[in-house]
């Protein structure tokens, strides 16, 4: 590793534990994946707050079932709406708070991230 930076070996140890979320001494590309979606997170949330803006069409700082109505548009059921409306209102008020939002994208973005993992046998980085 040619680099301008200089690392002891305690802290490409440190690193590399990091990376390795399954504790199996090898860093597969799903765990790479994540540190490096880790790492923009912020951006993520930005764009998230952006979108949470457009949905919140009345700017009362929460998505109400009307939000989901007018986002999804006439071509979307009304059990869509409310299925969505279950999945991502956490605390049951009937409208979803950004707080709720961010956890319901991160929720979802776990369950795609162990799908990934499952598909990902053998491919690893060492």
């Amino acid at each position: 590793m040619n680099s301008s930076a200089s690392y002891t070996e305690n802290d490409v140890e440190t690193l590399f534990k990091t990376l390795d979320t399954g504790n199996d001494g090898q860093i597969y590309y799903t765990e790479f994946l994540a540190a490096t979606l880790e790492a923009h997170g912020r951006i993520v949330e930005e764009t998230l707050a952006d979108a949470f803006d457009r949905m919140d069409s009345d700017d009362t700082g929460f998505i109400s079932v009307q939000n989901l109505r007018d986002f999804l548009g006439k071509d979307s059921s009304e059990e869509k709406v409310i299925k969505l409306m279950k999945e991502a209102d956490l605390d049951g008020d009937g409208r979803i708070s950004f707080e709720e939002f961010l956890t319901s994208f991160r929720n979802t973005q776990k369950i795609a991230h162990r799908g990934l993992i499952m598909d990902d046998d053998d491919s690893s980085i060492e």
